[in-house]
């Protein structure tokens, strides 16, 4: 309401020249679509953004993984990649339906039995 009533009075004043009240509502109702869709575009690139920084942040972890957890003990690092690998095969938060407040979205089933069966492995398998 506050966008048309905003739209109809640019056009009224800022516009050169004697407008009509049809002509200027006949504008007015032109350009409200497009600048609904320029809102419209303008948060889902905000979306694209958010979920940028998210997968290269994303990306420097995985490459670092190993550097990080070297120091710790057997178990601390199996903690730390598998909250990583909930990170990395979950949602991307701020796309993810729901409560996009939440740190990190659910793992499908399906990722998760395939995880847990190879950190199973990994577990029964010795160090070097």
């Amino acid at each position: 309401m506050v966008l048309t009533v905003g739209v109809v009075v640019a056009l009224a004043f800022l516009v050169p020249g004697e407008r009509s009240v049809a002509e200027v509502l006949q504008r007015g109702a032109f350009a409200l679509p497009i600048f609904g869709l320029a809102a419209y575009l303008s948060a889902e690139s905000a979306k694209h953004r958010k979920a940028a920084q998210w997968a290269a942040t994303l990306r420097v972890q995985l490459l670092t993984i190993d550097l990080y957890v070297a120091p710790l003990g057997a178990k601390e690092a199996a903690e730390v990649r598998q909250l990583l690998a909930r990170r990395a095969f979950g949602d991307v938060p701020m796309l993810a339906s729901g409560d996009a407040t939440k740190d990190e979205a659910a793992m499908p089933l399906s990722v998760q039995a395939v995880l847990e069966r190879l950190l199973v492995e990994m577990r029964s398998k010795p160090e070097k």
